[in-house]
């Protein structure tokens, strides 16, 4: 069985608004709906966990059972960080599911034939994530001055969904949770532990609302129909 984590419990403090960003409505529901909506009617996906912000739980359990969701398996409050989060909904699931694929409730666009593309892809290589080349010239930079320009042909930028074995991804978060708390990602904890990770070409319409601009970018893509 395929289980999703689906991340929403983080503070958003970049977007500013005084509350959580995946709680924020856009075009009428919290953020967070649109990407339980697409796990929902993934036929790969057999069951769903959403983390939610603790402050918040009471309200996202109301409000998921007005949306008649079939594969929904628990609502759980996330920690402290994105690690912690995410062990907490891998532990919601228990050992139902083999493969676990964890997606950001800030990535609302990714669509549903990217999410069987990771999952394909994750399924044979062992691990995978959605991922997009990078087209900017890169620098890297120490106190404000560029030491070097790293090739991007090599440069992948990490999306969600991330799809990994659940219990190899239990592992290795909680490895790293203890190790590098600052940890940012599901692949990060996979390549740390030695687990070889694939990357799945998606595009920039799966990008993520983290900024006031962002949220301005998917009001404009609402008001477009094309969202």
């Amino acid at each position: 069985m395929i289980g999703a984590v689906i991340v929403a419990a983080g503070r958003g403090e970049r977007l500013g608004g005084g509350i959580p960003k995946c709680m924020r409505e856009l075009a009428g529901k919290p953020l967070y709906q649109y990407s339980i909506a697409v796990a929902e009617i993934c036929d790969r996906v057999d069951a769903i966990v959403l983390v939610a912000p603790t402050a918040y739980l009471d309200q996202c359990r109301e409000q998921v059972a007005g949306m008649g969701l079939q594969k929904l398996a628990a609502v759980v409050a996330g920690g402290a960080t994105r690690q912690q989060s995410v062990l907490i909904g891998l532990d919601a699931h228990g050992d139902a599911v083999d493969w676990c694929a964890v997606h950001d409730a800030a990535r609302p666009r990714a669509g549903i034939q990217l999410w069987g593309l990771v999952i394909d892809a994750a399924q044979k290589y062992g691990g995978a994530i959605a991922a997009v080349p990078a087209t900017d010239t890169l620098k890297h930079a120490e106190d404000a001055t560029i030491r070097r320009t790293l090739d991007r042909s090599s440069i992948w930028l990490a999306q969600t969904p991330q799809v990994f074995r659940t219990d190899e991804l239990r592992s290795a978060l909680v490895g790293s949770t203890a190790a590098h708390p600052s940890t940012t990602d599901e692949a990060e904890a996979m390549e740390r532990a030695g687990h070889t990770v694939r990357v799945v070409a998606a595009s920039a319409d799966n990008f993520k609302i983290s900024t006031p601009s962002d949220w301005q970018y998917a009001e404009y893509l609402v008001a477009q129909d094309r969202f």
